[in-house]
This record gives structure tokens, sequence and C-alpha cells, in this order.
């Protein structure tokens, strides 16, 4: 598990030695930097993630990992805690890889590691909404326990200019 001063290594299924820790704000520029390289395919089923956004997220009290190669950011896996009393011990799950570390086991990792997080911090529920396309995520998701709990019809409007479909799935920890 991640400690408060601890990073944990891990190894990818390529070989590729990656750390994952906690966020730090004096890395804000670097996380900005590794969504501004993202493909256009891996941004295709993502939110719409700007610099402003991202310091949103990156200010408030969320459970925020990052993962490096050679002092890259390659990866974020973030839960989005509620702030308001009735969604108490509630997170939403956001988690993007830079396509060239994608289908390596880096999502699962660091997924992995965030829900160990949440555990400790005594978080109920982990949720989130996946397009339903997006059959790469879906797997990785139901292979650590997320299961398929609705669908939400037309929620998704993508870069292709079309509605799409999305999944909510949920982990209760």
């Amino acid at each position: 598990m991640l400690s408060e001063r601890r990073d944990t290594s891990v190894k990818l299924t390529d070989g590729s030695s990656v750390i994952i820790s906690k966020y730090q704000e004096e890395i804000f520029r670097d996380l900005v930097e590794m969504y501004g390289s993202l493909s256009e395919e891996a941004l295709r089923w993502m939110r719409p993630t700007n610099e402003e956004t991202l310091k949103k997220l990156c200010s408030s009290k969320n459970m925020i990992l990052i993962a490096k190669h050679e002092n890259r950011i390659i990866g974020h896996c973030m839960l989005d805690v509620y702030q308001h009393f009735t969604g108490k011990g509630i997170s939403s799950l956001i988690v993007n890889v830079h396509q060239d570390f994608q289908n390596k086991g880096l999502g699962t990792m660091m997924i992995r590691v965030i829900i160990d997080w949440a555990r400790s911090e005594g978080m109920r529920r982990i949720e989130l909404g996946v397009v339903v396309e997006h059959k790469m995520a879906i797997h990785v998701y139901e292979k650590l326990g997320f299961r398929t709990e609705g669908i939400l019809r037309e929620a998704h409007y993508g870069m292709d200019g079309k509605y799409h479909d999305k999944l909510i799935m949920g982990l209760l920890l």
C-alpha cells in the first residue's frame, strides 16, 4: 500500500519500471504536459481535461496518484471525493494512461493502489461512468470488482460528434 512518504515501484507487462506516488502540487505543470501529449485515440472516451479543469481537480480534497517513467508523468488516477453530507465516503474514479503505456497493466495497478488507499481512509464506495464502447476499460473495471449498476442513455457526447450510452459502475469497499 502507498504510504504518506513512500512511492510504489511496479513493473509493467513489457518490463518497464514505473513509480506510482501521491500527487504533489509542484508537479502540476508535468501533469498538464502529460494531458497535452495524449493522442486523439487516448482522448477519445475521456471527459475534456484542460489546465483549468485539472487545477480544480488537483486543488480539492481528492485522492490523486500519478505514475512516472523516467521522470515523465505517464498516468493519472484520482478519486473525486464527494464533499456533501449525503456523499460521505463516496468518490468517483478517474484514470488516464498515456497511449505509450496502455495495455501494459498500468491502469490496473494504479486502480488497485487507489482502492487500497481509499479503504485505508475509510471510504465506502467508488463509482465511475464509462462509455459502453470502451470495452478495454470495462474489462479492467470488472476484473477489479466493479459491477455495472445501470446505463445512462446518450450521456456522453463524443469527439465523433455523436451521443453514446454510458455504463455506471460501482465498487463497495
